[in-house]
């Protein structure tokens, strides 16, 4: 197995390094990543190498040798499998290491989170306790190819193990954790009661072998599946992270993507800057999830890895989306000139407020060649010109009927 983990382990670092940006100033977000990779490079690598190497203890005299063993058989998958688990789980040690050391400069206070990381050593035990179970079930070279194609299914298909994205607003949910660290003890029981045993209580549990074993894993499967999704919506902090804007809203985010404050603060202002005097200012704008006060114009955008000071002039250019999601159009035509009046004025927020047009493949999807020529023409008119365009544009979605 230690052949097989060092070049995985080797992939799995390259795979985090080269996306870090997506994660390295989340805690959660890291966390996630750490889980995730892992159990993508090793899962079902983990359970084939289980499987074939469970498979070894049936092969030539070791069969002999194990049956004749003073200690019950099942002491000695023990020890197999513990074996095979150490080479499976070290590579989440390390994983987790290299993430924290990459996430710890740049990020708020905190750390990893253990919801995330149980998550994975869950994962890793079921993948590696299955393929034992095939390998010790099967005499055919079809077994490992048959034990990673259950890891896939389990972790890609049904994604049933690890979640692939943290966001700040959702938290392992206790009771998914708790069912699939449940689900890993099944499987491990499952793997120690499939070994053969030839001894006479061997003999005649052989002939219930299939209940014997299926039992654990079918009832972890069923606290699985009755536990529901893995993550769950954190309660709103008391104490979001926020800054003012100068005139403009002020702006809230959750602590642990307070890394990113600066640049949602900085495209609040640059939009504020282009849209005063066009389109009513917002009081707030809020970090997706937390809690919404009464009397307010909110914003919500949703802070992530990776996002950029575009990224969020984007979400707020959008923002006039709301108002036009009001109009009640008897026809597609009565529509057309709403439609296309938020096309405009939502790509020149975006291009006053950054650099210019961008590219066309941001734009929206209903966005045609004359609205893009339209806005093009615009932004090199002066300021003046463009304040009387934009709220021509603007009272066009504002008058929509209700």
């Amino acid at each position: 197995m230690a052949w097989l983990a060092t070049p995985l382990l080797a992939g799995a670092l390259i795979v985090l390094i080269q996306d870090k940006t997506f994660w390295q100033f989340i805690w959660p977000q890291a966390s996630v990543r750490a889980a995730s990779v892992v159990t993508t490079v090793f899962g079902m690598a983990a359970a084939a190498a289980a499987a074939w190497s469970a498979q070894r203890d049936h092969q030539g005299r070791m069969h002999e040798l194990l049956a004749g063993a003073a200690r019950p058989r099942w002491q000695a998958q023990a020890v197999h499998l513990a074996g095979t688990l150490v080479y499976v789980t070290l590579p989440l040690v390390v994983v987790s290491l290299v993430v924290a050391a990459i996430t710890s400069p740049g990020a708020p206070a905190g750390f990893l989170w253990p919801g995330y990381l149980l998550l994975a050593l869950s994962a890793l035990v079921v993948c590696t306790a299955l393929g034992h179970t095939v390998g010790n079930l099967m005499r055919s070279r079809l077994a490992a190819p048959l034990a990673a194609t259950i890891a896939f299914v389990l972790l890609f298909l049904l994604r049933a193990m690890v979640p692939s994205f943290g966001p700040a607003l959702v938290e392992p949910s206790p009771s998914a954790v708790l069912s699939r660290m449940l689900l890993g003890v099944a499987c491990v029981a499952a793997a120690l009661l499939s070994g053969h045993d030839s001894t006479v209580r061997g003999r005649r549990l052989l002939h219930h072998r299939g209940l014997t074993w299926g039992l654990p894993l079918v009832a972890g499967l069923i606290v699985v599946i009755a536990t529901g999704p893995m993550q769950q919506l954190r309660p709103s902090p008391p104490d979001p992270v926020c800054a003012p804007v100068p005139a403009g809203p002020r702006v809230c985010v959750w602590p642990e993507n307070a890394a990113y404050l600066g640049a949602v603060q900085t495209a609040v202002a640059r939009v504020a800057q282009v849209t005063t005097g066009i389109i009513p200012q917002p009081d707030l704008v809020l970090d997706a999830g937390l809690a919404i006060p009464h009397g307010k114009r909110i914003i919500v955008i949703e802070v992530d890895g990776g996002l950029t000071e575009e990224s969020f002039i984007q979400m707020m250019a959008f923002t006039v989306f709301d108002r036009s999601r009001d109009c009640v159009a008897r026809s597609r035509q009565e529509f057309q000139p709403v439609d296309a009046a938020r096309n405009q004025l939502v790509t020149w927020i975006r291009a006053a407020a950054w650099q210019g047009l961008g590219d066309p493949r941001y734009d929206a999807s209903t966005m045609t060649t004359d609205d893009r020529r339209q806005v093009s023409a615009i932004l090199g008119r002066p300021r003046s010109e463009q304040v009387a365009w934009a709220r021509e544009r603007w009272s066009v979605i504002d008058g929509c009927r209700r």
